[in-house]
């Protein structure tokens, strides 16, 4: 099963309303390709991207996306 872990660093200012669009972007983009999957965006204690669930080559390619949705400002809210 995928797993896609986003993490904010805490100390940053991003509003629940940016992680929550940023996650329905990803599980729209990355997820529906998937039978199982999870996606969660959240804050830690640093900035962090995890991708589990899959070979070496399948995490390249998601990261690319992942890269990609990020460079994209369409999801972000109004």
């Amino acid at each position: 099963m995928l797993r896609i872990d986003v993490r904010f660093d805490a100390s940053k200012k991003v509003s629940a309303k940016i992680q929550q669009a940023l996650r329905t972007e990803i599980e729209k983009e990355i997820l529906s390709n998937y039978k199982r999957g999870v996606v969660r965006v959240g804050k830690g204690s640093s900035a962090e991207v995890s991708i589990t669930g899959v070979d070496d080559e399948e995490k390249k390619a998601i990261l690319q996306r992942l890269e990609d949705i990020w460079m994209s400002d369409n999801w972000l809210p109004s």
